[in-house]
């Protein structure tokens, strides 16, 4: 087996209590200027080595985006913004017309294992204010597929440092729910519904606890999910939201197919399924920002 170099977190015994906290730090912010799915082993080791170690925090403004870190005001608020995921929704919402800058990814420059990028990605959060925030945080150490294939045979000490790298970023995402539902604005957590992610303490309490926090299940299939030959992925999928524009363009989007699903495991014209099917289909973005428009529908503070 290849020697792993995997972002080593700093040490996470992450409360409630120490969640709400984080969550509660809702300073006066100007300028924010960043310093300089069920994914394989393999690509998880190979994001990691982008960035070693925690105390890296160096990294490039993404260029596209370096004239929207300045003052924000009401009448500039973004409309959307993402965390752990490369530019998804904000190019799309840029060509609706809607307002977004951000998408915080390790391919954007954004190690989100580290202290001091969480603590810049909640300003980022405070000082822009998006209508809706997206959340999908790393799900390879909550796969039941992993679970049962690749976790039995990794080193304990590589075991380890993974799932306390998982749940950082998982707890991390409960931090940001918490967040944006005290600043007034929408937010929407997706994770596989068979990940192990959903039964975490932090998580059952958040959705039990966030004003007007539900989930709602939805087969991906129904968005146009399809593998690289063409086959229908159906992954079935979990959103926990506190917009209930969400809930109500999802609730319907239930499998109802006649032919049989390609399986998300293996290969496809050269391409992992389960690392291509990570990537969201354009009939899940689109939803994703009807649900968005919907929601902001009224509230003149994003208007």
């Amino acid at each position: 087996m290849a020697e792993h170099h995997v972002i080593m977190p700093e040490e996470d015994d992450t409360s409630s209590d120490e969640v709400d906290t984080h969550a509660n730090k809702v300073p006066e912010h100007h300028v924010i200027m960043p310093d300089e799915d069920d994914s394989s082993s393999d690509e998880f080791d190979a994001r990691a080595n982008k960035m070693s170690t925690t105390d890296n925090c160096k990294r490039n403004l993404q260029p596209e985006f370096a004239a929207a870190a300045c003052i924000r005001n009401t009448a500039t608020l973004d409309h959307v913004m993402e965390v752990f995921s490369p530019p998804r929704l904000v190019p799309a919402a840029i060509q609706r017309g809607l307002r977004g800058h951000w998408s915080l990814d390790l391919d954007t420059g954004w190690n989100l294992l580290c202290s001091t990028d969480q603590d810049r990605c909640c300003q980022l959060v405070e000082s822009c204010r998006p209508g809706m925030l997206m959340l999908s945080p790393p799900c390879t150490m909550f796969s039941p597929l992993q679970r049962m294939w690749n976790i039995p045979k990794m080193d304990p000490a590589v075991f380890q440092s993974r799932m306390a790298a998982a749940n950082k970023l998982l707890h991390f995402t409960v931090t940001l729910m918490k967040l944006q539902s005290k600043l007034g604005g929408g937010f929407c957590f997706e994770h596989p519904v068979a990940a192990s992610s959903w039964q975490d303490p932090l998580v059952v309490h958040a959705v039990a606890t966030i004003p007007d926090c539900q989930v709602v299940n939805f087969d991906q299939c129904t968005i146009g999910l399809r593998s690289p030959a063409g086959g229908i992925l159906k992954k079935r999928t979990k959103l926990c939201t506190n917009m209930p524009a969400i809930q109500a363009v999802f609730l319907d989007k239930q499998c109802r197919c006649t032919v049989p699903h390609t399986r998300i495991q293996g290969s496809g014209l050269g391409f992992n399924i389960a690392a291509h099917a990570q990537v969201y289909p354009s009939g899940f973005v689109q939803a994703l920002l009807n649900s968005c428009e919907k929601y902001l529908e009224g509230k003149r503070f994003w208007q």
